[in-house]
């Protein structure tokens, strides 16, 4: 992107869109597997698109320290590593 960073609000919401989005997507791919009795490939790779994308925002926030310094953002920097320099 040119060396531009999505802002904090940004972040912010898309972060929680993607991990609100997470149980759900794991509640719809249970049902679809073992309920109906038929995995969708399409509806898979959705569910997998809307998981890496949550960890990707996830390392964009860490990395430019809009986590702020809170039980969330300290806990996210252990398991995200040092940010990249």
């Amino acid at each position: 992107m040119l060396g531009s960073r999505p802002s904090r609000s940004y972040l912010a919401t898309a972060l929680g869109v993607t991990l609100g989005m997470t149980p759900c997507i794991g509640w719809y791919m249970q049902q679809t597997a073992f309920a109906i009795g038929a995995l969708c490939l399409f509806c898979a790779g959705c569910a997998l698109a809307v998981v890496l994308a949550g960890a990707g925002l996830t390392r964009v926030a860490v990395a430019g320290d809009e986590l702020g310094m809170g039980p969330f953002g300290r806990g996210s920097r252990s398991w995200c590593g040092p940010a990249p320099t």
